[in-house]
């Protein structure tokens, strides 16, 4: 019986089973993808508790908004004294002009994301003046602003969200952060060096207590990350997701990681990371986000890990570097062993993943 019982003990100890089921046991189904561990990696790096996912397609990020919508139009309503009876019928009807916007944009009534545009023709508004009429001033000209936008007709929308900004503060309560957030989108597309200070402003005035009650504080940190990646030198976006990945649900989260698994997959490929992105070579923050990524995502890739090394050796930086000691793990695991030994004369020898390396090398 003794000899059974060490006998099983025996098996559940290495080498019996290969170092990569415990990094890449997805592909024998046994534990999560490669773009789960870049996910689980960046939750360690920001220091980030996790987040359950909201699974239920009535709570998806378009019926999240129009529920927001809707509760902050009910408040808005009862202060203004109207009868319970009135906020029900205005309710109503405005809940029928969002989701008819919504089928003329994108042509589906079911869950879309925030902001799909599929049909630039101009929505109708013509048979919905009446209602607009009865609204409080902020939601009728930010639904003025949002048809326009949803054409195409950027220009016509910033007049309408800007005229609700000019509202007396008392009066755009509810409104004014969205309005910055879609003036922020606009200038996106059209004076982008105006968008990150339309974002900062959806974060500032939320700060001042203004409502934001669909989020769009947090959204605002992923949009302005995103502009600011047009300037390649710019190491700001990096803070930005990473602040986004820190404050948001699980949808902000997914954006984040999407994003930053683009950047760092462009970057390698590329070949010249240090030509193509500075900042990863440069800042500590961006450098720790592409250790994180060759950890994961690169080890199976094929990524040339000698040009990022190569573009390190070229900076000259003080060491030890942080984000490093994932290279060498990334390297030593793809079979690079002369790149993962010098990643440890980079690496603080103290970090687990430098250590491990180490560790590794010495049995060899």
């Amino acid at each position: 019986m003794l000899s059974f019982f060490c006998a099983v003990a025996a098996l559940g100890c290495g080498p019996n089973f290969p170092n990569t089921y415990l990094f890449w046991g997805s592909n024998y189904g046994l534990g999560p993808s490669s773009y789960e561990q870049f996910w689980n990696e960046l939750e360690l790096l920001f220091e980030a508790g996790p987040v359950v996912r909201d699974t239920d397609y009535r709570n998806h990020a378009w019926e999240r908004t129009l529920a927001a919508d809707l509760a902050d139009l009910r408040r808005a309503l009862v202060r203004g004294g109207h009868l319970p009876s009135e906020v029900v019928a205005l309710l109503k009807r405005y809940e029928e002009l969002r989701r008819a916007m919504k089928q003329h944009a994108d042509g589906s009534q079911l869950p879309g994301q925030f902001g799909t545009v599929t049909n630039r023709s101009a929505f109708d508004l013509e048979p919905y003046r009446p209602l607009l009429r009865l609204l409080p001033e902020e939601f009728a000209l930010y639904q003025e602003g949002a048809v326009a936008y949803r054409a195409g007709r950027y220009h016509e929308a910033e007049q309408q969200w800007r005229r609700l900004l000019d509202l007396p503060a008392g009066k755009r309560h509810y409104r004014t952060t969205w309005a910055w957030f879609m003036l922020g989108k606009v200038a996106l597309v059209v004076d982008p060096a105006h968008a990150a200070q339309a974002f900062l402003r959806v974060r500032e005035c939320a700060a001042e207590g203004f409502a934001d009650s669909a989020g769009l504080a947090t959204s605002s940190l992923g949009w302005e990350a995103g502009g600011r990646l047009d300037d390649l030198r710019d190491p700001t976006p990096y803070a930005l997701y990473r602040q986004q990945f820190r404050e948001g649900n699980w949808d902000e989260r997914e954006s984040v990681v999407s994003s930053l698994d683009g950047v760092c997959r462009e970057a390698v490929q590329n070949g010249r990371t240090g030509d193509t992105r500075p900042p990863l070579i440069h800042d500590d923050l961006a450098r720790q986000i592409m250790g994180a990524w060759l950890m994961t995502r690169g080890v199976g890739g094929g990524y040339a890990f000698a040009n990022y090394l190569a573009a390190l050796r070229a900076a000259g930086l003080k060491r030890p570097l942080p984000g490093i000691g994932r290279i060498a793990w990334a390297a030593y695991e793809r079979g690079e062993i002369e790149v993962a030994e010098e990643c440890l004369g980079l690496a603080d020898p103290a970090v687990p993943a430098a250590r491990w390396v180490q560790a590794r090398l010495l049995l060899r």
